[in-house]
């Protein structure tokens, strides 16, 4: 899913912000911004004219502290732009950092994505991370050749070099890349991890698999790792719209379904470990979506608060 302008504009606002005392880190952040999206530039210089605008206005009393995130999150149906830009400007930079945050200290940062939104990271090398919704991934500065995935889903587009090879932490092991295209998906429980081109070696201090292309590896928590087959085409298919399973549990899926939709999706009881292969297609709207996932499931999906529930249909078997 596409970054809504909304989001773009308030993104570039707190840039904005930030670059009026920005130091020489701001200014590295920064550059990595506006390498990730073509649309950044536009979307920041149009936010420069407009404060460059409003400093001529005089200046509004500040928004209570509990009242900014609902104002700055809407600023269309807030009134003027120079007024929003007038009294919003610390909470624009709040909500920004809480967003997109290039969070953290030193010469570390983290990007994460909202679920159902898909984002883009070019690195200094030439490296692409391609972010699934609901993820966050931490860099650092001070090594280039570095990400930890802490949650979700990421495709990483590595360019090799063999001097200095790039790692990734993720799901509590690490993986080193011998040239490679490949797909990585983490929680608190599991770690699985796909290569379509080149080559990964997983924990080299430790159970040290050497996956090529054509090969995954599961890895749940407590459990040794288990490799097994995929098909090139599968790796990384939620970006094309797909979601390829073989075996996996429904559970595994509800989460799947959350991240790549933006809405909330679980698993009944006894249909968590039910086994399923096959594609799940993502386009039309939601409940298109969960009644075509359930139906090949064999399942159900119905309501529950502001989510859905996959449940095992009445009268079905195990």
């Amino acid at each position: 899913m596409l970054k809504s302008q909304r989001q773009m504009e308030d993104e570039a606002i707190g840039w904005v912000i930030r670059l009026r005392d920005g130091d020489a880190e701001a200014w590295e952040a920064f550059t990595i911004w506006l390498e990730a999206d073509p649309a950044h530039l536009a979307a920041y210089e149009s936010a420069a004219l407009v404060d460059a605008d409003a400093e001529a206005l005089p200046p509004a009393a500040p928004a209570p502290a509990w009242q900014p995130a609902p104002a700055v999150a809407n600023p269309r149906h807030s009134g003027p732009r120079r007024a929003f830009l007038g009294w919003g400007i610390a909470a624009s930079l709040a909500l920004f950092a809480g967003w997109y945050g290039i969070a953290g200290s030193g010469s570390a940062y983290s990007i994460e994505t909202g679920a159902g939104e898909h984002r883009t990271i070019a690195l200094e090398d030439g490296t692409r991370i391609e972010l699934n919704g609901g993820t966050r991934v931490m860099l650092d500065r001070d090594r280039p050749r570095f990400a930890e995935l802490e949650h979700g889903e990421a495709l990483f587009r590595v360019v090799h070099d063999e001097a200095r090879p790039f790692e990734v932490e993720a799901g509590g092991a690490l993986l080193r890349d011998l040239g490679t295209v490949f797909n990585v998906v983490a929680s608190d429980r599991m770690l699985d991890v796909a290569v379509s081109e080149g080559a990964v070696l997983f924990d080299p201090d430790g159970e040290r698999k050497n996956l090529s292309p054509g090969m995954a590896l599961i890895k749940a928590k407590g459990a040794p790792a288990l490799v097994s087959k995929v098909d090139n085409d599968a790796v990384g298919a939620w970006r094309q719209g797909r979601l390829v399973y073989s075996g996996a549990p429904v559970s595994r899926i509800a989460t799947d379904l959350s991240r790549n939709l933006g809405i909330t999706v679980t698993a009944a009881a006894d249909a968590g470990a039910r086994p399923f292969s096959g594609v799940i297609m993502l386009d039309g709207g939601d409940e298109e979506v969960l009644s075509r996932a359930a139906a090949l499931l064999g399942l159900t999906a119905d309501r529950s608060g502001d989510g859905w529930i996959l449940k095992m249909s009445t009268g079905a078997g195990s």
